[in-house]
């Protein structure tokens, strides 16, 4: 290679830079995606959960203003039951959502620095560019 490198110039040499750079940069795209996966998917459970404790809060108030003018006993009864139900899955809904953040925010370090090193490949990939096509 320095041999090639002496009789060619250095343009080669900047072939065989640029060669060893896309071959780590597609490698670095392979290391950064299962991390960007499994975040995204994340973010999606994420958004689901908070979708359904919303719709939770709501029946929750609805229960309570029934609650509130209802005079029969048997009616307050299921109403109370109803609602104590909806205040554990609100519970369970709550522990999952602290679970998937916990979740995200570990997987979300290694996904950065993985990134950045893909970032810094690129920024190298067209500084060689712009070298070349300067010579």
């Amino acid at each position: 290679r320095n041999f090639l490198i002496s009789r060619y110039g250095p343009d080669l040499e900047l072939k065989h830079e640029l060669k060893d750079l896309e071959v780590a940069l597609k490698q670095a795209g392979r290391n950064v995606r299962p991390y960007r996966d499994q975040i995204q998917e994340l973010r999606s459970t994420r958004n689901e959960l908070m979708s359904d404790l919303k719709a939770n809060r709501e029946e929750l108030q609805t229960l309570n203003n029934l609650l509130k003018n209802t005079k029969d006993k048997q009616k307050r009864q299921e109403i109370t039951s109803d609602k104590a139900l909806l205040l554990l899955r609100r519970d369970d809904l709550k522990s999952s959502l602290l679970s998937v953040d916990n979740d995200i925010k570990n997987a979300f370090p290694e996904y950065k620095v993985l990134r950045e090193i893909r970032i810094g490949i690129l920024s190298d990939i067209s500084l060689i560019l712009e070298l070349q096509s300067q010579l």
